[in-house]
């Protein structure tokens, strides 16, 4: 007898189940690239946040008293006196001058700025800042303030030394989250101001 030309109901089921055991591989592997590609992204951010934070840190705890330049803090922005690195061409390319760090909405970003005695006080002459932390969102700041009258310890939202006797507040507390391309990862991190109690 002469058979006819086709697959049998075996045949086919060989085939079915080779293909499932292909897709069911691929899928695997996808899978493991996608979780692999989530992992490194998330140790860059968690790297890049982490040398921005021990930054900061350094010049938040390091800030020096002056006059002429009040600690100022608000919710999305603050800025405090410290030593700065000058122009190359000044002798000791050291001085005084304001550091801000402040959240720039429309890029996203943390940012940096520096600026001498001499920016500070001519209109016109504001350093451009500089983007320390990209794909940055929901920053806030608070301040760690002691009230006399009470004898207690609060976070404010807000404070200047100018308008409070200047004082400087004991630490500060930065909140934000940190995303690129995937959901963000929230970071915290509390300063303390050594020089806040000289202030007292």
């Amino acid at each position: 007898m002469k058979r006819e030309a086709g697959f049998t109901l075996v045949e086919l089921l060989v085939v079915v189940s080779l293909m499932a055991l292909i897709g069911m591989s691929l899928y695997a592997m996808f899978g493991s690239a996608m979780n692999m590609m989530r992992r490194v992204s998330r140790s860059e951010i968690a790297e890049d946040v982490g040398i921005f934070l021990e930054r900061f840190d350094r010049e938040i705890s390091s800030q020096i008293i002056f006059k002429g330049i009040p600690f100022n803090g608000k919710e999305t922005l603050l800025s405090f006196p410290s030593r700065i690195g000058l122009d190359k061409r000044v002798p000791l390319n050291r001085g005084i001058g304001r550091v801000s760090y402040f959240f720039d909405e429309s890029r996203r970003v943390f940012a940096r700025r520096q600026e001498n005695l001499g920016q500070i006080y001519k209109p016109g002459e504001e350093e451009k800042a500089t983007a320390v932390l990209e794909g940055v969102s929901g920053l806030k700041f608070q301040y760690f303030i002691y009230r006399k009258a009470e004898k207690v310890y609060e976070w404010v939202p807000e404070w200047d030394s100018l308008g409070n006797g200047g004082e400087i507040p004991s630490a500060v507390k930065v909140e934000f989250s940190c995303a690129r391309g995937e959901e963000p990862h929230a970071f915290e991190r509390t300063i303390a101001i050594p020089i806040a109690e000289i202030t007292r």
